[in-house]
């Protein structure tokens, strides 16, 4: 958890917003096919489309005054909307520390430029997606730093079909940046080498994610911004 103390509770925001604009889900487009059929189980598929969800605005609870909330709503919630919305620019990324990491069950990127492949790829795998709803937790430990927890429905089309994932993105925060950004689909932990009761399973289960995060990486051609892309 890169050394933040939950030592107390400092403030607390919930908001909910809907969007009708494209989401992420980060996925290496080599094994997009193969990742819908590994799902959990618990993920929700259907094959009906749904209706336009109207678009309203988030803010900071008007008595919400330490530093991570305001840092937070102010600096690095609109950032990672964009990534999960797959609007991103390279400003975007600039709420990431250089050596920041994020993760979920496919992959595991090391360094900023690992990052922007893991979400510039998304596209590449689905055909749409959005986020339906969202509310944040900030505990901080000391200003600017702390960590922040967003429950979260994200919905993603493939081919006919609507997959509905529940999730929790944990995003650890240092002076103000994001050093590592976790992502556990239906709320579980990732499977590693801490979770996993015989270790080298473990470790098996690391190496293929970080497998599939350099085959992502290569195949966006190491983390270029689409406009620098031909």
């Amino acid at each position: 958890m890169l050394g933040f103390g939950r030592t107390h509770l400092t403030g607390i925001l919930r908001l909910r917003r809907s969007f009708s604009h494209q989401n992420v889900l980060p996925l290496s487009p080599a094994l997009g096919a193969v990742a819908f059929n590994v799902l959990p189980a618990s993920i929700r598929m259907s094959a009906t489309t749904s209706e336009p969800v109207p678009d309203t605005n988030a803010s900071i609870p008007p008595n919400s005054n330490d530093t991570l909330n305001r840092k937070f709503a102010a600096d690095i919630l609109p950032h990672i909307l964009n990534l999960y919305n797959c609007k991103a620019t390279s400003a975007d990324y600039d709420i990431y520390h250089p050596k920041a990491t994020f993760e979920d069950p496919l992959m595991r990127a090391q360094g900023v430029t690992q990052i922007k492949s893991a979400f510039y790829s998304i596209p590449k795998v689905f055909k749409d997606a959005e986020m339906l709803e969202y509310s944040v937790t900030v505990e901080e430990s000391a200003p600017s730093s702390g960590e922040v927890r967003i429950d979260n429905l994200q919905r993603y089309k493939l081919g006919g079909k609507t997959i509905d994932v529940v999730s929790l993105i944990k995003l650890q925060i240092e002076n103000g940046k994001v050093t590592r950004h976790v992502d556990m689909w239906n709320k579980k932990p990732l499977l590693d080498r801490s979770t996993i009761k015989v270790p080298l399973v473990g470790r098996m289960v690391e190496s293929l994610r970080r497998g599939n995060m350099l085959i992502t990486h290569l195949f966006m051609r190491f983390g270029k911004d689409p406009s620098a892309r031909s």
